[in-house]
């Protein structure tokens, strides 16, 4: 009885093992050698080649051996590595070749000896091979100057079959690292800041991402002919004159006229493109009180005009204006994709919102506590509360996620970080379809400590993006090991949670555009000391000039914080004095002003710059 028991079991086993493919580890090299080789299709796409090329760069870096890569016209062999759907995956598992894919989605199997990474395209295949290095590999890419390919005698790799899609379609971090293509690549970013290239995947995101309303109507064109199309006074006089001062009037019967020509016109110069051309107004709280837009807020209003025009609804305004140009634009062969900008002056969507499956919306929200939890129903209510009514407008809702406080020259301490994988989730829960995370306003200009713990801050954003389950903490904590040396490492992540605890204890409201001295004002000077000597106890215990060169770096912001704490004018014009000669020396330019902001900032304080 129990020989025919253990037969069964072997027997049971052994089907098992046939029916998924799963039947030991993989050793993919030793000593620096490998039996595998890299199958790609031969009419495989770019971004299947370039997989396989990216593979074998990394494979070689891990483990010393370099795997040739071959096309799948040859016989099939023994061990393989086949990258995208092609006739070995065929001859493997027919039914992977077959399994409908997202854009971005993937599958990493084991079959027998052999391991099959397909997914959809343009980048799924990509990110297949990303993700086999990310997560069975354990490669990071920190920084765009640090990373961890680790070394490893034996590769060997146990039996897998997973499937993963990312929850957000648009993953964009406007930090610094963000600009480097190869960091963006390899934590999975893949809109407009990101830069991908085609062989990557290519990107999404905008054409014209904001403050485009004299890009759709342009005053050079219009205004002298035409000036009923620009913003006017209750009196039906323009408001302002010159160019700096215009807007477009939204209710005016000819404007989505033009704008979708215009758009048409934009579209023609790039009409294999799949960017998004937003219509938003200019970057101030300013509109246009003509009798048209009168009679349309009027309605919005119930058929009584709020007294006071501030108050009536502009994002309902441009949500309408946004709808009439997409009907304009419906039957045209190749429509440019248009989505509407909800910000600023404007964020509020319709009183009675009715649902327009092919509208996109960019919801950015400047007064969202950036300390609180987004689902944090008595810090960010109205943030929750306009989201949940432009998710019932339009199709596709992204939101433009504020990571930085635009007061004080970006340098203030910004413990915000505790919040992230929590918001990504309630967003996900939401339908929100991705994130644009704004952190350093200058990311452009290549300043790579442009805010607190800037570096530390794009890592996280890219990964929690890719997957907001992930564990945070565990996250944060492999990155301060690997930026700042292990132990210090381990101070900087106590400090990190002693000014978090802070922040939290005294309820601080972290709205992107309003924080200043008051904000901070709270602060005694034993918190100072204590922050301080976390930073004195991770310097004392980094390895190296330079991971100490990374402590004193994050040392900056508190002694810039507790500068704008002092009440004393000239105590503080001295401590920020004492702030900038400290900053130079350690690279950290962006901190003391080498572009026109900061040059500014630093002579109207007086400070010897």
């Amino acid at each position: 009885m129990r020989v025919r028991t253990g037969l069964l079991l072997w027997v049971t086993a052994f089907l098992l093992v046939v029916k998924t493919g799963l039947c030991g580890d993989l050793e993919l090299s030793a000593g620096g050698k490998s039996s595998y080789r890299i199958v790609v299709g031969l009419g495989g796409s770019v971004q299947d080649h370039h997989a396989a090329e990216v593979l074998q760069r990394y494979l070689k870096e891990i483990s010393g051996a370099e795997l040739p890569i071959i096309n799948d016209d040859n016989v099939l062999g023994d061990r393989e590595i086949v990258i995208g759907c092609n006739r070995h995956v065929d001859l493997l598992d027919a039914r992977l070749g077959r399994e409908p894919f997202g854009e971005e989605a993937f599958r990493i199997k084991t079959v027998g000896k052999h391991l099959v990474i397909v997914g959809g395209s343009p980048r799924g295949v990509l990110y297949g091979v990303n993700s086999l290095l990310t997560e069975e590999f354990n490669c990071r890419w920190f920084t765009p100057q640090l990373r961890r390919i680790p070394k490893q005698e034996r590769l060997v790799l146990a039996p897998t079959d997973r499937r993963y899609e990312p929850d957000f379609e648009w993953r964009d971090v406007f930090f610094w690292s963000g600009i480097d293509n190869e960091w963006s690549f390899h934590n999975f970013l893949n809109k407009k800041f990101a830069k991908l290239r085609h062989e990557q995947g290519g990107r999404g995101g905008f054409a014209w991402r904001q403050h485009t309303a004299l890009q759709l109507i342009d005053p050079e064109r219009h205004l002298k002919d035409n000036p009923a199309y620009f913003w006017k006074g209750n009196d039906e006089q323009p408001r302002t004159g010159g160019n700096s001062g215009l807007g477009i009037c939204l209710n005016h019967p000819a404007v989505p006229k033009i704008a979708a020509a215009r758009l048409l016109e934009e579209r023609r110069k790039s009409p294999a493109g799949d960017l998004y051309y937003c219509l938003s107004a200019p970057d101030r709280a300013a509109w246009c009180e003509c009798n048209h837009c009168r009679a349309f807020h009027k309605q919005q209003s119930g058929g009584v005009l709020p007294k006071v025009p501030a108050q009536w609804n502009h994002g309902a305004d441009w949500f309408n204006f946004a709808t009439k140009v997409q009907t304009l634009l419906k039957n045209h062969p190749n429509p440019p994709k248009i989505s509407v900008m909800a910000y600023g002056y404007h964020p509020n969507p319709p009183n009675n919102p009715v649902m327009h499956k092919d509208m996109h919306v960019f919801y950015a929200e400047l007064v969202a506590s950036q300390f609180h939890r987004l689902d944090d129903s008595q810090n960010n209510s109205t943030f929750q509360q306009r989201l949940k009514g432009w998710l019932q407008c339009a199709g596709s809702v992204y939101v433009w996620l504020y990571q930085v406080n635009f007061s004080g020259s970006w340098c203030f301490v910004h413990p915000n970080m505790h919040t992230l994988s929590d918001d990504f989730r309630y967003l996900r829960r939401l339908g929100v379809k991705g994130v644009f995370a704004q952190g350093n306003q200058m990311a452009w200009w290549g300043q790579r400590f442009a805010c607190e713990m800037n570096e530390l801050r794009a890592y996280l954003l890219a990964r929690l993006l890719w997957s907001p389950d992930l564990d945070w903490r565990a996250e944060r904590r492999d990155f301060c090991a690997a930026y700042y040396g292990p132990a210090a490492g381990r101070v900087i992540e106590a400090y990190l949670d002693d000014l978090t605890a802070a922040f939290v204890k005294h309820n601080v409201a972290g709205p992107a555009t309003l924080m200043n001295d008051a904000t901070f004002s709270w602060i005694t000077p034993n918190m100072f000391a204590r922050w301080y000597a976390y930073m004195d106890k991770a310097e004392s215990v980094a390895v190296d000039e330079e991971h100490k060169r990374l402590v004193r770096i994050a040392r900056l912001p508190i002694a810039f914080t507790e500068a704008h704490c002092q009440k004393d004018t000239a105590k503080r014009k001295a401590m920020l004095q004492s702030y900038l000669h400290t900053a130079r020396p350690l690279g950290a330019a962006v901190l003391v002003g080498e572009n026109k902001h900061f040059i500014d900032w630093s002579r109207r304080l007086g400070l010897q710059y």
